[in-house]
């Protein structure tokens, strides 16, 4: 009885000592360290600890010019912030499916290992299959119309839709290069130059803060460094059919023939013409190199290369497949989770980023329960109504809306690094 108990009180011991330990690093994480976010990493573990680090300290910073709206760059700090955090939410609402290499295109799977918020930073695309709005019209969203998205004259990636309507990857190299430039004066190149690792917080070996544009802030002698790039290819086919393998991912009213777009998301190190804060640089030979070796944006290993056994495709490999409805919904998440005190969005982004796409599929009407039961709580207190955002899609006639352009930023040179 005796060796029962102890045996039993050492077992509990070891409980209570590995979830303190886990509640430690869980808090931790929470956190910023510039240690632990950009120093060479091998381990997955240690890399997907340093990614949710650097990516939740990239919407909230917690530096102290993230908290002084006098600070330099402030106001362009925040617009980029809610941008990632709209990006992660079109993300966690809607989680992309793997395929893999040398696979067809509608033989995809949800991840079951790796957390949602590393999908994006080790290379390669997020490709999203849109069905009745325009590309144009995401991009406006995830701006919120503020002035952060520039054009890029030229980049490595682009899409093109097939007859049946499937949307596929390409590569723009060799005899397809020329279509690099030709996307580039069509304006279907994008970019935006985040503060990855948090505004105002020190970037590798304490050297300088990062500014609004994730470079060197009041430093004129590291201009050329950056760190934070998320490039946009972004182009609406028309009208044209949808293809079965993706209707079952949508409402069955979108079966009739609908407006197709498509946008690829690549988080970068560095905007063309920069190098990262890991010396390596962003120039039109880019394209043309094994970009699989550089680290990747927490100085970890590129998906090739990772270790990670469930691996998406170099090109087309993780798809995600949303209609007008799903993208309302998110439109409406958007503006609620951003009017919530920030310590709220934190929780709120800490709890899910952690989680693969198919926990993520299974837990979306949680998610989603958390946004508007508690927004419809506040308005039936109010006495007040949420109505959402309008969304600007195509009608049932083909008839497009009204286009608007995007802010018009200074165009930058060649190439996506975002393998």
């Amino acid at each position: 009885m005796k060796d029962n108990l102890m045996k039993f009180l050492s077992i509990f011991g070891s409980l209570m000592a590995l979830t303190v330990c886990q509640a430690q690093v869980q808090k931790s994480s929470l956190n910023f360290d510039p240690g632990v976010a950009w120093q060479p990493k091998t381990d997955p573990t240690q890399s997907f600890d340093a990614d949710f680090m650097v990516m939740l300290a990239t919407m909230f910073p917690g530096s102290e010019m993230s908290k002084n709206p006098q600070s330099p760059g402030w106001q362009q700090a925040k617009d980029k912030q809610d941008f990632v955090k709209r990006l992660y939410l079109l993300m966690l609402f809607n989680p992309p499916v793997f395929i893999a290499e040398k696979q067809p295109v509608n033989a995809g799977n949800y991840d079951v290992a790796t957390q949602s918020v590393s999908y994006l930073m080790r290379g390669r695309r997020w490709n999203i299959d849109i069905t009745g709005v325009t590309a144009e019209d995401i991009v406006k969203s995830l701006s919120g119309g503020t002035p952060i998205i520039t054009y890029r004259t030229a980049a490595t990636h682009g899409a093109s839709i097939k007859k049946d309507g499937q949307i596929v990857e390409d590569k723009l190299s060799g005899i397809k290069s020329i279509k690099a430039l030709t996307h580039g004066i069509q304006h279907r190149h994008l970019g935006i130059d985040i503060p990855l690792g948090g505004y105002g917080n020190p970037a590798i070996n304490n050297q300088y803060l990062i500014s609004e544009n994730g470079g060197a802030l009041n430093n004129k002698a590291l201009q050329k460094i950056q760190h934070g790039h998320v490039y946009l290819y972004a182009q609406t086919f028309g009208n044209g059919p949808t293809p079965p393998y993706v209707l079952r991912y949508l409402n069955p009213q979108h079966s009739a023939k609908n407006i197709r777009s498509v946008l690829l998301v690549g988080i970068e190190q560095s905007a063309p013409g920069k190098k990262s804060m890991f010396g390596v640089g962003h120039s039109a030979a880019s394209g043309f190199k094994d970009s699989t070796l550089d680290p990747s944006i927490t100085n970890s290993k590129k998906w090739k290369h990772s270790g990670i056994r469930y691996q998406p495709a170099d090109y087309g490999g993780m798809v995600t497949y949303v209609d007008a409805e799903k993208i309302h919904t998110w439109q409406q998440a958007c503006k609620i989770f951003l009017s919530w005190p920030e310590a709220e969005q934190k929780a709120f982004m800490a709890k899910w980023l952690k989680l693969p796409a198919r926990q993520l599929v299974h837990s979306r009407n949680q998610m989603m329960a958390e946004i508007f039961k508690s927004h419809a709580a506040q308005q039936s207190q109010s006495g007040s109504v949420h109505k959402g955002p309008s969304l600007q899609s195509h009608n049932r006639a083909g008839q497009p809306p009204a286009q608007r352009p995007l802010a018009k930023g200074k165009m930058s040179s060649v190439s996506s690094q975002a393998h």
